[in-house]
């Protein structure tokens, strides 16, 4: 079961006005989602922990080695790939790399006007 859909579940299941026709129907959706995601991967499984850790905000690289603790068979260089490959732009939970002390200006300076030329006077060109 994808976390998405748990929270789903845990949110209609924390209303108190939902009637019981409701809950039967997201019971159904869930039966039929879990029908369809049951041969889950093994691939799969690492990406949905994967996923969990960098839910709770856990840094990629961390969460890869927390992925090779957690999965022994998985070399460290295998669960970055696995990171890098599926979460490549999201997660961002560091600013390393970035500069701290950016000097922003209030006034940029003055503005200096371009002199614009007439194209059809070819001796103003020159």
């Amino acid at each position: 079961m994808t976390i998405r859909l748990k929270k789903a579940i845990n949110a209609v299941l924390s209303h108190s006005h939902i009637s019981k026709d409701m809950l039967k129907a997201l019971k159904e959706a869930y039966d039929a989602e879990l029908d369809i995601t049951s041969p889950t991967t093994e691939t799969a499984k690492r990406i949905e922990y994967l996923r969990t850790c960098l839910d709770n905000g856990v840094s990629k690289r961390e969460a890869a080695r927390m992925l090779v603790v957690h999965d022994s068979r998985l070399t460290q260089r295998s669960a970055e790939s696995l990171v890098y490959m599926n979460f490549s732009g999201q997660y961002r939970t560091t600013m390393r790399g970035t500069r701290k002390n950016r000097i922003e200006y209030d006034h940029p300076g003055p503005v200096i006007p371009i002199e614009r030329t007439d194209v059809e006077d070819d001796e103003s060109l020159l």
